[in-house]
């Protein structure tokens, strides 16, 4: 995991989750500027696809939360309150149930757990893409 931090701030419009899964990924955080609007999280399976990564859905429960050990190479980004008055609206990254890395400057992390979401890489990527 390379930390990456996000370049945009706020509700609407934070990049947080795309720095998060740029962290883990290695995919250039620039690639998920265009994840918003209706159509965000269809943008966002594309551009995982792409760089041979799947979304697998969320996790909502904290004991699945804590113990999920999949991602990639055990990372995996996690949803909560931000202690900036966002509530369920900032990401962060995850390993072993605990937090490693938040793409916010100032680094104060989540106040409330309130889903993951399952990333893994693919294993085998189609000969057409």
């Amino acid at each position: 995991m390379i930390p990456v931090l996000q370049t945009r701030f706020g509700s609407p419009h934070g990049n947080c989750l795309g720095a998060a899964v740029s962290s883990i990924t290695g995919i250039p955080i620039g690639e998920f500027d265009e994840c918003e609007g209706k159509r965000w999280f269809e943008i966002f399976y594309g551009v995982l696809y792409r760089h041979g990564y799947e979304f697998h859905g969320t996790l909502d429960k904290l004991e699945d939360i804590l113990s999920y050990s999949e991602g990639v190479d055990g990372f995996y980004i996690v949803g909560g309150g931000s202690p900036r008055s966002i509530p369920a609206g900032h990401a962060v990254v995850f390993k072993n149930g605990e937090m490693v890395h938040d793409p916010h400057p100032d680094g104060t992390g989540i106040v409330s757990i309130d889903y993951a979401y399952m990333i893994e890489k693919i294993a085998e990527l189609p000969k057409s893409i």
